[in-house]
């Protein structure tokens, strides 16, 4: 034995059975390495802290990082991606985004941008979404489901606009129920916006470990159950 024995969630793609889940952006927030391995194979390198719990990875020209790093607040942004230098772009994501959507942001990163920006509006409107503009130029599509959302917008006091994503169930009460969400500024690039929008609506289940029951915990308490296909022999993403 080279090491002892260490309960870890990093054994989780071997140790848990997975379950093919459907849709995907009420499945859980999934396996980080899902985006980290991805980017560590394009030639990101971590330079992160071994005595602190976090992953620090920069891009091979160091114009890009990407910061994964536990936050106290339930809805704390824990992933934190960013160019340089100083002016540049800013994105980040909670803690329960499915690393599955995180990645198609991500995984943009490590392909050229294309010759024309494309438009976002219409990869959700493909995919059934309602996209409303209102005379301000603020932009918002919604999901089907009704607590999906996507929008540019800019406050009522501020004509900087900002992107945004989450999942939100209302409470009854006036008030709502924050799943995940998303945060981009509006520097971000066109292209990797494409890619999360792209991800977020892909009908592609994706696999959701666990020991027991198939539907993720936050899931079901907040009553918005993803749907299970089938079962999965344990893998990971290279």
């Amino acid at each position: 034995m080279t090491r002892p024995y260490i309960a870890s969630k990093a054994d989780d793609p071997w140790s848990r059975i997975w379950f093919d889940t459907t849709p995907r952006h009420l499945a859980g927030p999934g396996d980080p390495r899902h985006v980290t391995q991805a980017l560590r194979a394009g030639g990101w390198k971590n330079f992160g802290d071994p005595d602190f719990p976090h992953v620090v990875l920069a891009s091979p020209d160091y114009r890009h990082t990407l910061v994964l790093e536990p936050t106290p607040e339930t809805y704390g942004s824990w992933w934190r991606i960013s160019s340089t230098p100083w002016g540049g772009w800013h994105a980040s994501f909670g803690g329960n985004t499915p690393a599955e959507i995180i990645a198609g942001f991500t995984d943009a990163l490590l392909h050229p941008p294309p010759e024309t920006e494309p438009d976002i509006w219409p990869v959700l409107q493909a995919a059934c979404w309602t996209y409303e503009r209102d005379e301000r130029g603020n932009e918002h599509a919604r999901h089907p489901d009704g607590i999906t959302t996507m929008e540019r917008s800019a406050t009522l006091t501020s004509d900087h606009f900002a992107w945004t994503a989450e999942v939100a169930l209302p409470t009854g009460l006036g008030g709502h129920n924050r799943l995940w969400h998303a945060y981009f500024d509006d520097r971000t690039p066109r292209h990797l916006l494409a890619g999360f929008a792209a991800a977020l609506t892909d009908p592609a289940p994706v696999s959701v470990a666990t020991t027991t029951s198939p539907t993720p915990t936050w899931s079901r308490r907040w009553n918005a159950e993803p749907r299970v296909i089938s079962s999965l022999p344990p893998t990971t993403r290279g």
